[in-house]
Formats: C-alpha cells, structure tokens, sequence
C-alpha cells in the first residue's frame, strides 16, 4: 500500500486504509484497532522564530483506550514528538535550526514496529536536512491514523501546518523525486518518455554526450506545499510542451540577462522560485503526485522536453548517511554512487531568481 490519510487547511479529510492512491477496487479489511506494522507519517509547516511551543500537531483521544500524538517545536528549534497508547509513552528529540530563520519545513516519522525502530526528520526550503534514530516508537493504529486525517474534535493542527499525510509504509525521508515520468529525454536510440528508462540505460546529456542511468525510480508523494506540481508552459524555458514537474527541480538558465545580472553565462535554480503564475504555475488537479528521480554516472544536465534540469545530485547522499540509508536512494548500492563533483554553477535563491525579468 502506500498513503492511506490525507488533511490539510483547504478542507482536504481523507482515509481509506485500502490506499489513497491507484486502484481501490480490491478492498482492505483489517480491524479499526490493528496497529500499522510501519508506516509514514508526514506533515509539512511554516517556521518561524517564535519564544513559545508550537504544536504543529496535537491528538488525544480516550476511547477504546488512551492514545495520544504530538509534534511540538521549541523556541531553540528542537523538534519533540510525544506518544501514549495505554500505559505505554515515549519521548523523542531532534535538534535543528528552524529557529534561526523563517521557511518551510517537512517533517517526516517513521516507524517499523517488527524492528522497535523508526525515524524522525526534517527537510527545510533552504535544504538543511536532520534525522534521528528512534528506539521503540508506538505505532499508529488505523482508528487513530483515520482520527488524525478526519476528525478535526480529536487532532488539532498548528494554522501554519500545510498538510497532514500518512502511509501504512515507511516512505523515503528528505530530498523529494521531483522529474515528470511523462518528460521526453533523448537517448542514442531516439526519445523516449522517461518512465520507460530502466538503471544502466544510455541517455544523451544536454550538452550531447552520453550518460549511464545509475538508478531511477519513482516516488508518490502529497501534491501539497513543497511537492506541489509546477507547470512550466510551452514556450519558456524551452519547453516544447507544458511540463509538469517538482517545484524543488533544479533548471539551468543561460543567456544575456542572466550574464547581465550575475556576470556568469549560466546559473542553476529551483523551478519554484521561477513560479509567475503564467509562464510557471503551482498546480494541484489531485491529492498525490508521483515524480521520478534520475541519477548518472555523473551530476549534469539533461534536457527534458525541451527544458534543461539537472539530474539527482548524489553528492548530498555520499555526505549524509542518515539521507543515504533513509532517502531515496536507500534501495541502491553504495558502489553505485558517482564519485564525482556537483554541478559547478551559481546556484540562485528566491530573491535573487525573482530579479530576472519575463523571459
């Protein structure tokens, strides 16, 4: 299965434990009261520096029996989440930096019940990643997941908590798949859509040279706030058709404005700092999204319908054994992971994005 619960601030209340997501013709029986083996539970909120305790998420409820979830930040940036089932509690703690600045923020927790262990993590918009290790987390059981997602008497949500998820599986943690498996991509026997790659293929990079497929695969996630689709319309951009992709893509931008404004011919940024509402546009025509990431024998650039993205860079992977074990290159082995640099290029933050004039 895979995301069984979605709630958010624009009225979104959805459970069904057969799955959100795909076919739910073949239905899902279990008992409301069966704790989930493992399972995901994401949220996403807006940080800011505050000298009180934020409840990002608050549930209590007393019956068949007392259980109880809540995701608090500090005023010092730590994260704690609180659990009771019973008689049972637990405690845990991330420390981070979310206290320092405004911004976005997706935290994840995990559990895997059979092993007595799980996750807690975090994702900033400025890309700072935290993660640690949980001994003994309480699963959610699908009463209280369902609670969670429909019953607004028993959760509560911080007012700049964009959305509530959760899977009944343990979803990858940080940097998010953010390509469209619809993309054209150019590969020595001619284009094909990208969804139809497998690992080891050849593809031609951008600038004409080829490349090995080292792991693609696709991910499933909320069509919410950092993971919302972003539509980059035909023509901009290059694009020869509208592209449908992840607002944390990044795209390279060259040409005499962008030399005039950051003296370099070519400088990378995020598809959602570009968003204009005509020539980029947040979108959001169902609950979930599946985007697919692509990782090369090295960092470079391909050229995807016409537009010029960057594959997955695994040079944060290589650094972080926490992303690595947990994010979404945890299926690929070790040996797989290019050596090679990052991408050398200026890399633009919002403000500096917004500054470049309609192209």
């Amino acid at each position: 299965m895979s995301w069984i619960g979605l709630r958010d601030h624009n009225g979104t209340q959805r459970f069904h434990p057969g799955g959100l997501v795909g076919d739910r013709t073949t239905v899902k029986r279990v008992s409301a009261d069966a704790p989930m083996a493992k399972g995901t539970l994401l949220i996403e909120t807006i940080h800011d520096p505050d000298k009180v305790r934020r409840n990002l998420l608050r549930f209590a409820a007393n019956t068949p029996w007392h259980s109880a979830l809540r995701l608090t930040l500090d005023p010092d940036g730590t994260l704690r989440l609180l659990m009771a089932q019973g008689q049972i509690t637990a405690d845990f703690a991330l420390k981070t930096d979310l206290h320092t600045h405004k911004g976005t923020a997706a935290i994840w927790f995990t559990w895997d019940a059979p092993a007595r262990k799980g996750q807690l993590a975090v994702l900033t918009s400025t890309n700072e990643f935290y993660c640690c290790d949980l001994f003994a987390p309480i699963p959610l059981c699908f009463r209280d997941a369902d609670r969670i997602c429909t019953h607004p008497q028993t959760t509560q949500i911080d007012a700049a908590t964009t959305f509530v998820a959760i899977a009944d599986s343990i979803e990858p943690v940080g940097p998010p798949a953010t390509l469209s498996g619809q993309s054209i991509i150019e590969t020595p026997n001619g284009h094909v859509r990208l969804e139809t790659l497998k690992p080891g293929a050849t593809v031609v990079t951008a600038d004409g040279e080829a490349a090995q497929i080292r792991s693609i695969a696709a991910q499933t996630l909320p069509a919410r706030g950092m993971f919302t689709p972003h539509i980059i319309r035909a023509p901009y951009y290059g694009a020869r058709t509208d592209l449908s992709i992840g607002p944390r893509q990044h795209i390279e931008l060259g040409g005499s404005k962008i030399e005039y404004l950051f003296l370099t011919e070519y400088v990378l940024t995020e598809v959602g700092h570009l968003t204009d509402g005509r020539e980029v546009l947040a979108t959001s025509q169902s609950d979930f999204v599946t985007y697919y990431h692509v990782m090369l024998d090295r960092h470079d650039v391909l050229e995807l319908t016409g537009v010029r993205l960057t594959s997955l860079d695994p040079a944060p992977f290589r650094q972080n054994a926490a992303m690595r074990q947990h994010g979404i290159l945890r299926n690929v082995p070790q040996e797989l992971l290019p050596a090679g640099p990052s991408i050398d290029l200026q890399h633009l933050r919002n403000f500096e994005a917004v500054l470049i004039p309609n192209r």
